[in-house]
């Protein structure tokens, strides 16, 4: 733990990713999202919502060319860092553990199908992405294969992936705070 005269903690989390072409990356796209990419995730409702023990809780894939990550932040009051981290965790293991709720696996792939375009509703963003493209080597028909491959997710593929790179005996962590 790194110690700063700070009034609230971060916490991060995080450990080797996968990148695009990798056989689990799609799977991974939708457990992430379920996990922790937004307001209606399982880290958002159980550590915010539910329990008020957080600011900021989400995870988010970084694919990079030249090394891919996991990663899984939280911001939190200094005195809730350690019941805030256990939660969080606790969530991660649940994702290999348990199959995600149908409901659960359909918001997360039509918000991810949905909002791709969005991606791309500027000249910037749009400029973005071709970059990515390239760098990466995923091709023109990138979208629609993203799109295809999100669909293709099933409950059972999201556990599978979940209880390799949600571990949480896999990442490693830093906590900035008092």
């Amino acid at each position: 733990m790194i110690h700063r005269d700070l009034t609230q903690a971060t916490v991060s989390l995080a450990r080797p990713g996968i990148r695009q072409d990798h056989p689990d990356y799609f799977p991974l796209v939708v457990a992430n999202y379920v996990l922790g990419g937004g307001s209606a995730s399982r880290l958002y409702m159980k550590v915010r919502e539910e329990r008020g023990l957080a600011y900021s809780v989400y995870s988010a894939l970084g694919p990079g060319r030249y090394g891919a990550s996991y990663f899984v932040g939280l911001q939190t009051r200094l005195d809730a860092v350690d019941e805030a981290v256990r939660l969080t965790r606790e969530q991660m293991a649940r994702m290999g553990r348990e199959e995600v709720s149908a409901r659960e696996l359909a918001l997360a792939k039509s918000y991810l199908i949905g909002s791709y375009p969005l991606r791309t509703d500027t000249s910037g963003k749009m400029a973005g992405l071709l970059v990515a493209i390239e760098e990466n080597d995923l091709g023109l028909d990138w979208p629609d294969r993203f799109k295809a491959g999100v669909s293709r997710v099933t409950a059972a593929d999201v556990k599978r992936v979940a209880a390799i790179y949600m571990d949480p005996a896999t990442f490693s962590s830093v906590s900035v705070g008092k």
